[in-house]
């Protein structure tokens, strides 16, 4: 009685520790990974810098609303995308050690993989805690990055109706000669 009583609390607190574990993904676990993939030349989508979060526009594009957290994506060529958070619009120099340090430690809980075509990309990433790839669909204009629509239908298709939404999110693009030369996804 003892000894199962012993093997099932440590079957529990195994199961309570795996669960309160952080998910890793791997690179075949997302469908928009690509080996091959290398982002056209000729493409709006910077790599050179970083894409901050200005905040939502209404139907005009003028920003209504400024965000309490802020949303930074670096771009790969390679097709590789990561993101991180500030409670603050921070210089680049912050943008850079932050995700350089993610990426020296091997973990970044917003990494994940982008297709474009034309002006209209899709950026996968995964909700760590349930698991669910979630697709941001966004367009590519002149230094800015306009997500219309996040949800986890869908799985990244090109289709219309998911570039069209009311509320946008409005990303504006800083460049930063180090951000291409200085950074490397690690994952």
């Amino acid at each position: 009685m003892r000894k199962s009583c012993f093997v099932g609390l440590g079957l529990g607190l195994t199961l309570l520790v795996s669960a309160c574990m952080p998910v890793f993904l791997y690179q075949k676990d997302y469908s928009f990974y690509d080996e091959d993939f290398v982002l056209s030349a000729n493409s709006a989508l910077r790599t050179d810098g970083f894409y901050v979060l200005a905040g939502t526009a209404d139907n005009q594009g003028n920003i209504v609303d400024t965000p309490e957290v802020y949303e930074v994506y670096k771009f790969y060529q390679s097709g590789q995308v990561n993101l991180i958070l500030t409670d603050t619009l921070q210089d680049n120099g912050a943008y850079l050690a932050a995700m350089k340090d993610q990426a020296e430690a091997v973990r970044t809980l917003f990494q994940g993989y982008y297709k474009i075509q034309g002006d209209k990309i899709v950026i996968e990433q995964v909700n760590t805690v349930t698991t669910n790839f979630i697709y941001s669909y966004a367009l590519v204009d002149h230094d800015t990055l306009t997500v219309v629509k996040k949800t986890i239908e869908g799985g990244g298709a090109f289709r219309a109706d998911y570039f069209s939404g009311k509320s946008t999110m409005v990303y504006r693009f800083s460049p930063d000669e180090k951000a291409e030369s200085e950074l490397s996804p690690s994952w």
